[in-house]
């Protein structure tokens, strides 16, 4: 996943297996640290 923050574009790595089943934020939402982004399966 990629998170643009302040212009930048910083990779975030899973830190489990799995296939997104769910994303829970749109294009360009602003969102918070510790947010849940996405639900894995």
């Amino acid at each position: 996943m990629i998170v643009e923050a302040m212009k930048t574009m910083n990779h975030v790595p899973s830190t489990s297996e799995g296939i997104v089943k769910e994303i829970l934020v749109e294009d360009g939402q602003p969102v918070e640290f510790g947010q849940t982004l996405i639900i894995l399966e």
